[in-house]
């Protein structure tokens, strides 16, 4: 896989295509190197030839990952690979060399992160198990070329001293319209957070998400094995589905006009803004799925949202506008032109 392919691809969270809360699964596996200083501590010297150890050991891994150091990318390839949740954005205006190995099946690999070395599966909700087996097979082969930093107390080494032990982590991207709507999201990210998970905003910290689209977080908690990691994961997310599934039925029961009045005014707005940011279309679309969800809307399904909000994204308006540094006011009316554009001539919706 290289960057074009991965412009033409939809992220994960954006392929499923029933309404369901829990969208998609990342297994990531966080490594460091025994004999270099973490990310954050290292010079650029150390980053540098920490950079060389593991995107070398990825050719032997297979030759086939394509390795992007991330310093000689352009701004809108970055947001690319930010949207992907590949980096964070610190590391895009970090010094010294880091980047990203992309493979067309095996896992996804970060440099210089927040750990020197992390090992990404996305996967359905349903294939946790093959997820965990891609990242473990690849580190094991790994493994046998970079020395990792690991002590028989703490297991392997992170970063984060509360991280060390087994370095799996369990991600899930959840869509949660009607927690955030009934005003309930707040109490169930404290009860995430109880559980020793955590869970953010995937776009913008906090209970005001854009999109309604959280990330919950299991995992890497020294003496949990990987299983016991995975299946916490699992209850977690199947917890919070729930309770996004009966606040679903709560919003149905006791505002339905209020929740079709919504679903058909984000619709609207869609359809003939003229200025259309980021986050107004994240809100809107999240809007329109939970309509199709509650069976609100029946004319238009959750692969064509998918679509829209995939062809909407910052770095696929930017890379496909072929203007030169676009001003954030040209993406909204680029953006806003797309939506229209998409709705009429491909779906009807006019």
């Amino acid at each position: 896989m290289n960057m074009e392919a991965l412009v033409r691809e939809k992220p994960l969270w954006l392929r499923k295509t029933d309404a369901s809360a829990l969208l998609a699964v990342r297994l990531k596996l966080s490594r460091n190197l025994e004999k270099y200083p973490f990310p954050s501590q290292a010079s650029l010297m150390e980053k540098s030839m920490v950079f060389q150890e593991v995107t070398t050991a990825s050719q032997r891994l297979s030759p086939q990952y394509e390795v992007l150091n991330i310093s000689s990318l352009h701004d809108v390839e970055k947001t690319l690979l930010f949207e992907r949740d590949y980096i964070s954005l610190a590391v895009t205006k970090e010094d010294g060399d880091r980047g990203v190995a992309l493979h067309q099946s095996e896992p996804i690999m970060t440099v210089n992160g927040e750990n020197h070395l992390a090992l990404f599966a996305d996967v359905s909700p349903a294939c946790m198990a093959e997820g965990w087996k891609r990242v473990n097979d690849a580190d094991t082969v790994l493994g046998e070329y970079l020395p990792y930093a690991y002590t028989d107390k703490n297991g392997f080494l992170l970063s984060r001293v509360k991280d060390c032990g087994t370095g799996l982590s369990v991600e899930g991207t959840m869509h949660l319209p009607a927690l955030v709507l009934t005003d309930t999201i707040t109490d169930v990210l404290s009860g995430i957070s109880q559980l020793g998970c955590a869970a953010e905003g995937k776009f913008r910290a906090g209970s005001d998400a854009w999109g309604a689209l959280f990330t919950v977080t299991a995992g890497a908690y020294a003496g949990d094995t990987e299983e016991e990691i995975m299946a916490q994961a699992e209850d977690v997310f199947a917890s919070v589905a729930e309770k996004e599934k009966e606040a679903r039925r709560i919003l149905m029961e006791e505002a339905p006009l209020e929740l079709e009045d919504k679903v058909f005014r984000s619709l609207g707005y869609l359809k003939y803004a003229r200025l259309l940011s980021i986050s107004q279309m994240l809100n809107l679309t999240s809007n329109i799925r939970l309509g199709i969800a509650c069976g609100i809307v029946d004319f238009c399904s959750v692969d064509t949202i998918n679509s829209i909000t995939a062809e909407l994204m910052q770095s696929s308006i930017a890379l496909s506008s072929e203007i030169d540094s676009p001003t954030s006011d040209t993406l909204d009316r680029l953006r806003a032109d797309r939506a229209r554009r998409f709705l009429e001539l491909e779906h009807g919706l006019s």
